[in-house]
Parts: structure tokens; sequence; C-alpha cells
């Protein structure tokens, strides 16, 4: 296990919140983009990204070879327990993953806009300018003639039985060609190298 995991993971001990999570996470953003980009090296990562004047999300990530990936990433607190007594997600998974499935209406709504749009965002923070704090990590090898694919993840609460919550997680997995993932914070760690 890496050091950045295993100092992330003693800090999830406390269950933090969702601000202070963002702050932790903001203040190393390789720990997230590193976690869910495809190649895990190769990324550009965004916080507090705007999509609209009135629309932002936690954090977004471009990734992936050929075909630009966009990762849209929601992010909650872990001071509530990831499954209910009941065994259903807690109402703030829910809400992470409604919140996530909203951004998608941008693109649906005017993809070749969006298309242009990230892949403009993309050169610029490849010559050098920094947006929504950007870090950049290797080189995003994607044609601009080529669809952007987009998908998103949400995560937050505290894993109490991984059997259990996994069930659940896959349960609350929106499958489709824009499919949205969900994690507690533990099951996020061990999504990292």
């Amino acid at each position: 296990m890496n050091k950045q995991r295993e100092k992330f993971e003693l800090f999830l001990k406390g269950r933090p919140s969702e601000r202070d999570i963002a702050s932790y996470i903001g203040n190393d953003l390789t720990l997230m983009a590193s976690a869910l980009a495809n190649p895990s090296d190769e990324y550009i990562i965004f916080k507090e990204f705007q999509l609209t004047p009135s629309d932002q999300i936690d954090f977004v990530i471009f990734t992936s070879r050929s075909k630009l990936s966009v990762i849209f990433v929601e992010i909650k607190g872990a001071e509530f327990d990831f499954l209910l007594k009941d065994g259903t997600a807690h109402s703030t998974i829910k809400k992470a993953i409604d919140q996530v499935a909203e951004r998608f209406e941008y693109p649906r709504k005017d993809y070749r806009r969006f298309h242009s749009e990230v892949h403009s965002l993309k050169q610029r923070v490849e010559k050098g300018e920094q947006i929504h704090q950007s870090i950049k990590n290797g080189y995003l090898d994607v044609s601009a003639e080529k669809e952007v694919v987009y998908s998103g993840v949400a995560i937050g609460g505290t894993e109490l039985d991984d059997i259990k919550e996994s069930c659940v997680r896959d349960r609350l997995t929106h499958y489709g060609k824009h499919y949205i993932t969900c994690h507690s914070w533990q099951s996020f760690c061990r999504t990292m190298l």
C-alpha cells in the first residue's frame, strides 16, 4: 500500500465532513486523479469545475487514449454510514448520484459545444494555462476528431460491511453509455494504487 493511501485512510478514520475531504484532496489532486484515471498516470484534473455559470461539480478528470474520457466526480463527507440499518444506501449518497446525473444534462443538451469546450480546455492546460486549479500529468493522446466519452463517480459515507455494501453499490451504479459508479470512501481507497 502506498503512503498517500495510508495517510488518506488515516484521515478518513476521523469521519471528516465533505468540506474537510474536499480541502484534503484539493491539496493533492493526484490522490483523486490517479485512482480514477485510466491510464492512472495520464490525466488532467480540475477542482470545482464550472460547467455553466450556475453549475459546478467538485472534480472533473480528463483521461484515456484515443477518445477523451471525462469523469464527473461528486463527493460527500465520511461522517455518515454508507449503508443504513435497513440495508439501503444513505440519502446523501443518492443525492450525490442525482447531482452527477444532473451534470450530464450539459453534454446531453449540447454535445457539440461540450465536445469543443473540453478539447479546448485540454489544449489550454497542455500549453500551461491554469484553469479550475488544474493539474496535468502525462500526455493525453486523444483525438479531437473522436467522440468524447463521459461518466460519473459519486463518493461518500463510511463503509461498515464491504460485502453488503458492495451489493448496494452495484445496484446504485447506473449502467449505459454514460454510467455513474458510487463508492464509500473506503471502497474508493481500494481503487488507489
